[in-house]
């Protein structure tokens, strides 16, 4: 085949195509494809800083990309140019970035993307104790007892203070006697301190209908753990004795005797207690 002349190509193609071969007509101009070029592994046409260029070969790793300097490297925060676009924020749909700060150290960033104060029905309470208060931090109150006399120490346990940590309880109450002609009451005042209770009862005289005296009306908090007997001023049929008062555990009435023996009242005439002072202890 004889060669072509540089005349034969004037005025054809442009400085973008290029001649082509073609096996069923002839010769022509054209622009070079992508399925045409023949790419192996040189990287001489690479891109760079310098010119545009091909893409060097992948590194088979979806977590790498290519810089800037033509490299494939994992993308640094220090990258990224934010701004104040909320477009991509994080949703319960999709990760994304954390909305923009509220320079406020007390709301933090809730389930659906706000900054809220918490509160405490945020919280999800469990049985553990790695949160509990303890000499070198603040924390939790550790579960309750179910003991009313028992209180948090200043080393996170629950106990029944003694001494100056007791802090003392006092009142009164309205005790009803019976074994009268008529219906007979009267204020009685208590000092508690923490398991000591002192009670003061009041002056219960007047005719007797009975040969058995009580007085009731003791409050809960202050019933008695154990059977004890207490000496008091009394009056029977006039005259003036030594009565026993004898306090039952757990109950609220308190039953009056004519003597230590457990002697009977005479069903008639003035009868009564003096006031008394009576101490005993919940133990």
């Amino acid at each position: 085949m004889a060669d072509l002349e540089g005349t034969d190509f004037a005025e054809q193609g442009t400085t973008t195509t290029v001649l082509h071969g073609n096996d069923r007509g002839p010769l022509a101009f054209r622009p070079v494809r992508d399925a045409e070029l023949s790419v192996t592994d040189v990287q001489d046409n690479n891109v760079s800083a310098a010119r545009h260029g091909f893409a060097p070969k992948a590194p088979g790793n979806p977590d790498l990309f290519l810089s800037g300097d033509g490299t494939y490297r994992g993308p640094a925060d220090t990258s990224l140019t934010l701004s104040d676009d909320t477009v991509n924020n994080v949703t319960k749909d999709r990760h994304g970035f954390a909305p923009k700060l509220p320079d406020d150290d007390t709301v933090f960033l809730n389930g659906v993307g706000a900054y809220v104060h918490p509160s405490d029905l945020d919280l999800e309470i469990t049985d553990s104790t790695a949160g509990d208060v303890a000499v070198s931090h603040h924390g939790f109150a550790p579960r309750l007892p179910g003991d009313d006399t028992l209180f948090l120490n200043g080393i996170g346990g629950y106990t029944r203070p003694v001494g100056g940590g007791v802090i003392p309880e006092s009142g009164s109450f309205v005790v009803t006697a019976s074994g009268f002609t008529a219906g007979l009451t009267g204020t009685a005042f208590y000092y508690k301190l923490g398991s000591l209770v002192i009670l003061l009862l009041p002056t219960l005289q007047s005719t007797s209908n009975s040969t058995v005296f009580t007085i009731s009306g003791l409050p809960a908090a202050l019933l008695p753990t154990r059977v004890t007997e207490h000496t008091i001023g009394a009056e029977d049929n006039t005259m003036s004795i030594i009565g026993i008062l004898v306090m039952q555990a757990g109950s609220g009435t308190m039953a009056v005797y004519a003597n230590a023996l457990g002697g009977s009242w005479t069903a008639s005439g003035q009868k009564g207690s003096a006031p008394s002072f009576i101490v005993y202890a919940l133990i």
